[in-house]
């Protein structure tokens, strides 16, 4: 079991090292994004599923009751937790980005001069 476990976890972890080495930037963090959405959304209708359907009087469905619990509390935790490292990302690529349209923007001469700019200015275009 625990072997199973284990490379279970290295692929996952394989799977992801491959696809931010290939994928772009944007594209990596966004499907990451939404992989951690439909985490937070499997565990939250999961658990609102159990709650409606409570478990039976025997130990035994009572303890695959608390299982499908514990697995679905997991999701959504998992789903968080990737949440709060994708928007720390996310406000670094978002600055990153910032800085590098205001260095474009102020690189640009203005391109209207001379009777253009005064043309553009009658007609409400600057």
């Amino acid at each position: 079991m625990a072997a199973k476990i284990i490379s279970g976890i290295v692929v996952i972890i394989s799977l992801i090292a491959v696809a931010f080495a290939s994928v772009p930037s944007f594209w990596f963090w966004a499907s990451l994004e939404l992989l951690a959405a439909l985490l937070v959304a499997y565990g939250c209708i999961g658990e609102w599923y159990l709650h409606h359907h409570p478990s039976g009087r025997a130990k035994r469905e009572k303890d695959a009751h608390h299982k499908q619990e514990s697995r679905y509390i997991f999701s959504v935790a998992l789903g968080v937790a990737m949440e709060f490292f994708i928007v720390a990302h996310s406000i670094q690529e978002g600055v990153r980005r910032a800085c590098k349209l205001l260095s474009v923007n102020s690189s640009q001469s203005n391109p209207w001069s001379g009777a253009e700019r005064s043309e553009a200015k009658r007609n409400g275009l600057d």
